[in-house]
């Protein structure tokens, strides 16, 4: 069987699943839903498809809407074939649940396993008609035109075996050519899958880090204004403290305050000299 196993989920909570095997690889769902739904799109985000290789496996993903539908699949799985089923998958569901999803418990929708198992065999082996695939068909009737074309030559000349085994040489070659390009262009496929998930991820880290930098910057914007306000303050408590509450007469009280000051300065003087003389006097 291609396709081993399927579920539906909600970020972590998986609604319902099925498979035929056994394995570990429900635990490592888990863990791939579970970092899914850390980088998970907004509900409000379009579609988008992601494919994450596990050994000789492949996890393929539909998020859409806030709810998330995946397939394992072998390496030989081709990606369309993967998503389509996906994308079925995800239309039987919404027309049988509807919004429910968004809300349910895990495995509240149990009764779509049986759906998830026909689909599975539904796409289980699914020859999909690729160019690849159509060229492929045409050269194994080239093939099987020239094998008779030989035949019918081997019974009319003693060259005939010479054609043969010429033609059956560059059938094969061609058919093993054919068959890398197929598998290369599956290849390619998931590439572009793979980059387009890439991509995705950019824009979101992107993006993140534009928050990140206004957060930092407002962070010192407001540094400086609480630093600018604390030192108003500071020199409104000072001047309050020096000028009280009426500033109207603050200059008249900072020069008698200095006036003050001076005649204290002035007596202290006054003093020294006096015990100063009256010490030489003494001598």
């Amino acid at each position: 069987m291609s396709i081993v196993y399927t579920l539906v989920a909600r970020q972590q909570n998986v609604l319902c699943e099925h498979t035929d095997k056994s394995g570990n690889f429900p635990t490592v769902t888990r863990a791939v839903l579970k970092h899914l739904a850390q980088n998970q799109p907004n509900a409000s985000s379009p579609a988008t498809k992601s494919v994450f290789p596990y050994n000789e496996f492949n996890f393929f993903f539909l998020h859409d809407d806030g709810l998330t539908f995946m397939c394992m699949a072998e390496e030989r799985v081709h990606a369309n074939v993967a998503f389509m089923m996906l994308a079925e998958t995800q239309a039987a569901f919404l027309a049988r649940y509807k919004q429910q999803g968004q809300t349910a418990l895990a495995y509240a929708m149990a009764s779509f396993n049986t759906t998830l198992d026909s689909l599975m065999k539904k796409y289980d082996n699914y020859k999909m008609e690729t160019p690849m695939s159509q060229v492929r068909q045409k050269m194994e009737r080239v093939k099987t035109l020239m094998i008779d074309n030989v035949n019918q030559v081997r019974n009319e000349g003693n060259s005939a075996p010479l054609i043969a085994s010429l033609a059956m040489h560059v059938s094969n070659d061609a058919c093993c050519v054919l068959l890398k390009l197929m598998e290369r262009g599956e290849k390619i496929d998931l590439l572009v899958t793979r980059t387009d998930k890439l991509q995705q991820d950019a824009m979101k880290y992107e993006k993140s880090a534009k928050k990140l930098m206004n957060v930092y910057w407002w962070m010192r914007v407001r540094y400086w204004i609480y630093s600018f306000l604390g030192l108003c303050l500071l020199a409104f408590i000072v001047s309050f403290l020096i000028c009280g509450k009426d500033f109207s007469t603050c200059g008249a009280r900072i020069g008698q305050q200095a006036e003050q000051g001076a005649s204290r300065v002035t007596d202290s003087a006054t003093a020294v000299a006096d015990r100063a003389s009256t010490g030489i006097a003494g001598i």
